[in-house]
């Protein structure tokens, strides 16, 4: 070359230059650069370190050796292999290379950095809650901010955010491209396509912003997930599904409300109206069939006066006294009494007086139903109990019905319901008991009932409650109902109990003691039951019931375990109120083995 030559990009040749000699290359020599050097065998060994000295205008002189005809993609597919998070900034300070602006370098480091972070970190969950990698997002944010054109820089965050597995990390790159749009809408000539842009980035940062809401409190179930279109309907789903939450749940990091708020704020949802308006959907919705029966638990249903038990309310009292004890009591109080009427006796009525109590104790209501009386709201609250079971039955469709009404025909209209409910022959019974009604035919066919549906905890309750009346005993169904009630627990044909099956058994044997047909008890039976499953000390307990002269079989059975001693010993196991007759055990077998 002609020492008089000098090229007009003799400058940027010696600026390159002194670029690449203090650049350590990344990546090793592609195959566009053997083409460099296609006039020997081997890249020479500098190669390894170093990156070849190109340029586009090469073109334009005459004395250009053949191997340096090269056209600029040849750069570009060298610099694609290099620029990475680690050193993209000199490459933005390097001798500008034709097509390979800043924006391009910065594409290309996001890229390549994007790529790494999706190969060195592995996901196990459906959302992240947790960044994967520290100072990644932030490596981003860095870059992307070095971008010259806001409509480019916007786009590669949305690009970044798409790629990144759903978690923190794409919420985290989703709100940087939002504010990235927003500035470029502030800025942008074409407005209407910037704010375009801005608006389908939103939609996606608030979805992304939701779904880590409800992932981050313990609430990320395919149920909510597939309304997360509709934040408000979000809202209210949990606030119904209140009592199915784990407790733990329901508290952690400041509970189902926390959560609630935190999707108001989101979406700008007036919650404290939203809350107003679930209180009264619930207050007025009313379920249809049997399963609207089960208001309360049907032994709270005659609870004695003033003393209702909150823990036995349903689930629909108890999302709405939730609900209402989230929200500012005077809020609350003045939204109720705006819908409560003195005349209603109904699950409405109920529910409102309800909160109120809850909220302000039974003062509070006996001021709002002008009761003087000291127990009156326990009266209030037992009819109101009582009317909503026999609405949801359909014996009644008002209370003035139920006025007119006696005792007993209401119970004759309950028994007539089919198909029978365990929940409606209950209630016939604790109807019949609270109104002194013990017609030995009505009775007969709630035993029966009872018996035929299994209802051999509810008969457990109720059968010594009858034994003052010594009518009964001549009532075969009663007979029945006794047997059944004591000797189902043992039915269990099996050599080892549950827990559960002790404790039914435990139960069983408490009521024997007041069972008035032992003769129709198949006593021997069931300490043979117990034998088989091991149950020695369970067994013991029955033989003062079995009359002298049948006592020797189980006796040998019995002494096959042990001395009277021994058995006596294995009897302390047994419940506190079931050893007192270990004494009265110890001196039968005692004398037996005199």
């Amino acid at each position: 070359m002609s020492n008089n030559f000098m090229p007009s990009f003799c400058l940027k040749q010696k600026n390159m230059l002194r670029f690449l000699k203090n650049y350590k290359r990344v990546s090793r020599p592609c195959s566009a650069e053997f083409n460099i050097y296609d006039e020997v065998e081997n890249l020479p060994e500098i190669a390894r370190w170093r990156l070849p000295l190109l340029t586009n205008n090469y073109t334009d002189m005459e004395e250009v050796l053949p191997s340096q005809m090269i056209h600029v993609s040849v750069a570009t597919r060298i610099v694609d292999s290099e620029v990475n998070f680690q050193n993209y900034s000199k490459w933005l300070e390097a001798p500008q290379i034709d097509h390979l602006d800043a924006r391009t370098i910065c594409s290309i480091a996001i890229k390549h950095g994007v790529s790494a972070f999706l190969s060195d970190v592995k996901y196990n969950k459906e959302w992240q809650i947790c960044p994967a990698k520290e100072n990644f997002i932030k490596n981003v944010h860095k870059c992307v901010m070095l971008v010259p054109d806001l409509k480019y820089a916007t786009a590669a965050m949305n690009y970044i955010a798409t790629k990144l597995p759903q978690g923190i990390d794409q919420l985290i790159a989703m709100e940087i491209c939002l504010s990235l749009a927003q500035l470029w809408m502030k800025s942008a000539d074409h407005v209407d396509e910037a704010r375009g842009v801005f608006e389908k980035v939103k939609s996606k940062y608030l979805i992304l912003s939701l779904k880590n809401i409800l992932y981050k409190n313990g609430f990320g179930e395919q149920k909510y997930l597939e309304m997360i279109g509709h934040p408000e309907e979000i809202i209210s789903s949990l606030y119904h599904d209140v009592t199915h939450f784990d407790s733990s749940v329901v508290v952690q990091k400041g509970g189902l409300n926390f959560v609630a708020e935190q999707i108001a704020e989101l979406f700008s949802i007036d919650l404290e109206k939203l809350k107003l308006k679930l209180i009264s959907k619930w207050i007025s919705s009313k379920e249809e069939g049997a399963s609207s029966l089960d208001m309360s638990c049907v032994g709270e249903m005659f609870a004695k006066e003033g003393s209702l038990n909150t823990a036995t309310f349903n689930e629909e009292i108890r999302r709405l006294l939730h609900i209402c004890k989230s929200m500012r009591e005077e809020v609350v109080l003045a939204h109720l009494s705006s819908i409560f009427l003195p005349s209603l006796f109904t699950s409405v009525g109920l529910k409102i007086v309800l909160c109120i109590r809850e909220l302000q104790g039974s003062q509070a209501v006996a001021a709002m139903l002008d009761l003087n009386e000291r127990f009156a709201s326990g009266v209030y609250f037992t009819k109101l109990y009582l009317l909503i079971q026999l609405e949801g039955l359909g014996i009644i469709n008002s209370p003035g019905e139920c006025e007119s009404m006696g005792p007993r025909i209401l119970v004759e209209n309950i028994l007539a319901k089919k198909p029978s409910h365990q929940i409606s022959i209950f209630m016939a019974a604790k109807l019949c008991l609270s109104s002194n009604v013990f017609d030995l035919s009505l009775w007969s066919h709630i035993m029966c009932e009872m018996v035929k549906l299994a209802m051999f905890q509810e008969l457990t309750q109720l059968l010594p409650l009858l034994r003052p009346h010594t009518s009964f005993l001549a009532l075969q169904t009663y007979r029945d109902a006794w047997k059944e009630v004591v000797e189902a627990p043992f039915h269990v044909d099996k050599n080892s109990w549950t827990h559960e099956d002790e404790q039914k058994c435990f139960s069983s044997l408490r009521l024997l003691h007041l069972c008035p047909f032992l003769v129709d008890i198949d006593i021997q039976g069931m300490a043979e039951k117990c034998l088989k499953a091991g149950k020695v000390e369970m067994a013991s307990l029955l033989l003062p019931y079995i009359p002298e002269n049948q006592q020797i079989m189980l006796k040998k059975m019995l002494k096959m375990f042990g001395s009277p001693e021994d058995v006596t010993r294995r009897m302390q196991s047994l419940p506190p109120a079931l050893q007192v007759y270990c004494h009265q055990v110890f001196t039968i077998l005692s004398s037996n083995s005199a």
